[in-house]
């Protein structure tokens, strides 16, 4: 924070400046046009008696009249071991005190005369890890060729987020602390962006992986209605209500009554990986997956959709030995395959070897199985959740990402674009775009690693020109969605772009497949997969893929043991 004394030297500095109501934000200017206030508080810190307490509008001052936005703050409490951060990272080191935003607009004098659309996005990594401050989610590109302004915000994680804790004295949760965190940031936003030139009636949330799912809960929950009024479900997976664990987190209420002291925290190793679900009136009263089976969602246009291999088993260690990993010629093979299907589905290991046979995969027990994966897991449940949605009357237009980006410069793969493998499928040798591949494109971010910073970046992964067309066409699908709630509107760069059908127009299940040449549209994309998936699980509900997960959980507990 900045005191007056140290004011008058940021305005001579000619550093962009904006009112809110706590006082003045000073923020950076890049030379790229893109203007960035860094970790502003939005609510009061959940520190001391406040660590589990619903989130509460700040509405004290800065120190001084102002806050320093030039650098970001600091990422929730989470992983003991914490991110990996690259030499020179500006990121501060973990805190409980970790609720603020960054917001990136065009410099003012680019501001056009209407307010601007507001994209909010909404991190992953399984409701116990992550940050806003990673630097592939540069908002620059994306803030500079599509004419919008981009938030990334911060939420409580692991058990300080998630775990419930209804009799804590200064206040207690019901277990959707982190959820509710990003309420109370999108109220403060609709307090206070329109003096950085947003528009707060026009609203957009997008997220990946669990982010995605936090954004579901918020689509059926009463106290976000109207602070939002479209998404972009990003990669959204199934119903996350994995309850092992439960009780020994509960003995975290013991500790929490004798008031730790937050170093103490750090010895609390399980609680950073928690990630159950539990109701809570304060943001909803039943399962989210059940809202949205009866139709009550918020939003009226959406898209939804994932990456073309978007499975879990490099993740969630659903068949370690077959993972999203360069193969060992050992794992390809017929005896792999068996215990990978009886370790990750039991009983049902036959029918699902029948589905996905070898033949099918070249052979490659690797390829057969993470496409058995990413369909139960991950790209079922998207077109499952985009036809709820439809049902339920909104617009809807579904993807696929299918592009690969090898990493030329990062080892082991930095750029997070996906797996190459050397297999055959369908006669071609197999590039996969997994999990958060096309997060990247999204924000036009060419960058890995180094820092947000006014220091010179680093363009560790960069996007050869058809990959930067790429981006800009997703950028103007986002952004035409945030504009105009339909990603075909026209505005920003990225124009003659292909046009993508709404999902479920006339009973058309057409999806937009995304990739280097233009989108293709096609129908009824998984169609027979998911049918399968479907049956195996009994009904057409996101409670299929929840039997599906529960049944791997307990196999893997069982192994565990």
């Amino acid at each position: 924070m900045l005191s007056p004394l140290h004011l008058a030297p940021l305005y001579a500095f000619g550093l962009p400046r904006v009112r809110t109501a706590q006082g003045w934000v000073v923020g950076s200017r890049a030379a790229d046009g893109v203007e960035r206030f860094a970790g502003i508080p939005f609510a009061e810190q959940p520190v001391g008696k406040l660590r589990f307490a619903r989130a509460s509008l700040s509405e004290v001052p800065f120190p001084g009249g102002v806050h320093d936005g030039r650098l970001p703050g600091p990422p929730c409490i989470q992983n003991p071991a914490g991110p990996i951060r690259a030499p020179g990272s500006e990121e501060p080191p973990q805190s409980e005190a970790c609720l603020h935003l960054t917001l990136w607009r065009p410099a003012a004098s680019q501001e056009p005369a209407a307010p601007l659309p507001v994209m909010v996005y909404i991190f992953g990594g399984g409701l116990c890890g992550g940050s806003a401050n990673v630097v592939s989610l540069n908002a620059s590109r994306l803030v500079v060729r599509q004419q919008v302004i981009v938030v990334s915000v911060s939420y409580r994680l692991g058990a300080l987020g998630f775990c419930p804790l209804p009799d804590f004295p200064g206040g207690g949760s019901g277990g959707m602390n982190g959820i509710y965190d990003i309420i109370v940031a999108l109220r403060w936003l609709k307090a206070n962006v329109a003096p950085f030139g947003g528009d707060p009636g026009n609203v957009m949330l997008f997220g990946q992986s669990s982010g995605s799912y936090a954004i579901c809960t918020l689509c059926v929950a009463p106290a976000a209605a109207g602070l939002f009024s479209k998404v972009a479900l990003q990669e959204v997976m199934a119903q996350l209500n994995v309850t092992s664990g439960i009780e020994g987190l509960r003995a975290v209420r013991d500790a929490t009554r004798i008031q730790w002291p937050s170093r103490y925290m750090e010895d609390l190793d399980v609680a950073p990986y928690f990630s159950a679900y539990f109701p809570d009136d304060a943001v909803v009263r039943s399962p989210p997956a059940d809202l949205w089976a009866a139709g009550a969602i918020h939003p009226r246009a959406m898209l939804v959709g994932g990456t073309s291999k978007d499975g879990t088993a490099a993740f969630y260690g659903t068949a370690p030995t077959l993972g999203n990993i360069a193969p060992d010629p050992a794992q390809l093979g017929d005896a792999a395959y068996e215990t990978a299907l009886k370790g990750a589905w039991g009983a049902a290991a036959r029918a699902v070897r029948a589905h996905y046979p070898l033949s099918r995969f070249g052979g490659s027990a690797q390829a057969a199985f993470v496409q058995a994966d990413a369909d139960a897991y991950v790209l079922c449940p998207q077109t499952e959740a985009a036809r709820m949605a439809v049902a339920a009357g909104v617009a809807v237009w579904h993807y696929e990402f299918s592009h690969f980006m090898p990493s030329p410069t990062a080892p082991g793969g930095g750029c997070d674009n996906g797996v190459e493998l050397d297999v055959v499928e369908a006669g071609a040798s197999a590039t996969w775009a997994t999990h958060g591949a096309e997060v990247r494109y999204v924000f036009g971010s060419e960058q890995n690693h180094d820092t947000l910073s006014g220091r010179p970046r680093i363009a560790d992964c960069p996007f050869s020109p058809a990959e930067r067309r790429l981006s800009d066409e997703i950028g103007a699908y986002w952004a035409g969605l945030a504009r105009e709630g339909d990603p075909n509107s026209g505005g920003g760069a990225g124009g003659g772009r292909a046009w993508w059908p709404a999902y479920g127009a006339g009973a058309n299940w057409t999806s937009l497949v995304l990739g280097v040449g233009g989108g293709v549209a096609r129908a009824q994309l998984h169609g027979s997969a998911c049918n399968f998936w479907t049956q195996l699980g009994g009904e057409s509900t996101w409670s299929t893929w929840s039997a599906v997960i529960n049944r791997t959980s307990r196999t893997q507990e069982r192994s565990a043991k």
